[in-house]
């Protein structure tokens, strides 16, 4: 018996098709050609659930017709407030939340040639009814916006990617930007798309913004990557402090950010798989190999000791617990462990107490905590078995989880 109240299904995927088809306020936008980055790979993942920060709305992703839409639903009734639909040639990829009525939608583009939709590096912005929708980054951010001839932002012929959703700002992102090799002609020649080297856009080094989601205006360069292919780590005020990724054809590396400029750190174990980083607790989160077996370790930066929490033959990231916000591991999936996880005994923090419990609720399926409301009393959960997965909301104040799709 699970320990929930009750599970009902709050809401069935033809129910919220009927959503989907009910928005009037379709987002069409015409595209040129366009070189994809080769880096990012082709995406299959949908449909997708996030939360507002204040737990008012949820935004789902859904395919209609064969094309990925996104709608806007109150948490509470599940009525339809808003959405994105970009027509017949762009899709709704990963999205966000960065404040409690805004979104920020990666755009992406099904070109005639390929059956799979692809990420070009374009962010879309749009208020949760589904008003005031702005490309904010990207090749096509300049374009003069209908009925004026004011050009409002700057073409960018690169990829954005989001660092911090900054959801205590109304009005900014923190993003990286990757610039595209070859700029503005591989994004217009389709030779010059087909000649792009993978290699090459690996070797490109990203710049950090501020980005405003209401304008698209991009602030100037806060800090340049330390290392190709880098992610970005900052703290509860915003503020970059790691940096981690590593060149074409080398390992993996680690910088923190001091005065300024970025100083390497030595991780112990020779080459290693970077994870994440908890840049509050200074803790960072890598796999290593051990022989035969992958290891799971955790490096503590004040002291630079490191401890192997877990080691296992065949180990993935895909095997490692994160946290909602990707800020810590507390757990590994382990066929030997009583639920199929093993949560770790230093894991003293609410989420994951809630993630043993949802854990013994859906036994033997993988287990995901997606996100929650700022007050911690919704929460958004993933489950997967044989290719059969759902998402549920649950609420704590309650202790009921409905299910959503």
């Amino acid at each position: 018996m699970d320990f929930f109240s009750r599970l009902k299904h709050s809401q069935s995927v033809s129910a919220l098709r009927t959503g989907v088809a009910c928005l009037l306020f379709s987002s069409a936008i015409s595209l040129g050609a366009h070189a994809a980055a080769p880096g990012y790979g082709k995406m299959d993942v949908f449909p997708d659930v996030q939360i507002s920060p204040d737990g008012d709305h949820l935004a789902i992703g859904l395919m209609n017709n064969g094309m990925r839409q996104m709608i806007v639903v109150k948490t509470d009734s599940f009525e339809t407030v808003g959405g994105a639909n970009f027509g017949k040639t762009q899709e709704v990829g990963n999205f966000y939340w960065s404040c409690n009525n805004r979104l920020l939608i990666e755009v992406l583009q099904r070109d005639p040639w390929d059956d799979k939709s692809k990420y070009y590096g374009e962010l879309y912005a749009v208020d949760a009814d589904g008003k005031y929708g702005e490309m904010v980054f990207g090749y096509r951010a300049g374009e003069a916006q209908v009925g004026t001839k004011l050009r409002k932002n700057k073409d960018v012929f690169g990829w954005a990617k989001l660092v911090n959703p900054m959801l205590e700002d109304d009005k900014h992102v923190l993003i990286s930007a990757t610039p595209m090799p070859g700029g503005s002609r591989v994004f217009q020649d389709d030779k010059e798309r087909s000649q792009l080297d993978m290699q090459e856009y690996e070797k490109q080094y990203s710049t950090v913004h501020r980005l405003n989601i209401r304008t698209g205006r991009m602030g100037q360069a806060l800090a340049r990557a330390p290392v190709a292919n880098a992610r970005y780590i900052t703290n509860a005020d915003d503020e970059l402090i790691f940096a981690f990724g590593n060149d074409f054809g080398q390992a993996a590396q680690l910088f923190r950010y001091v005065n300024d400029d970025w100083q390497r750190i030595s991780v112990p174990g020779g080459e290693f798989t970077p994870l994440t980083l908890d840049g509050e607790s200074q803790r960072f989160y890598y796999l290593s190999q051990t022989g035969d077996d992958t290891a799971l370790n955790v490096l503590d930066l004040a002291s630079m000791q490191a401890n192997t929490l877990h080691s296992a033959k065949g180990l993935t990231t895909d095997d490692v617990v994160f946290s909602s916000d990707y800020t810590r591991v507390y757990g590994v999936r382990d066929a030997n462990a009583e639920l199929g996880y093993q949560v770790f005994d230093d894991a003293n923090d609410a989420e994951a107490d809630l993630f043993k419990r949802f854990a013994a609720t859906f036994e033997q399926q993988s287990v995901k905590i997606i996100g929650h409301s700022n007050d911690e009393n919704r929460w958004i959960v993933y489950t997967n078995k044989d290719d059969t997965s759902g998402y549920y909301l649950y609420s704590a104040s309650g202790n009921e989880l409905s299910q959503i799709l």
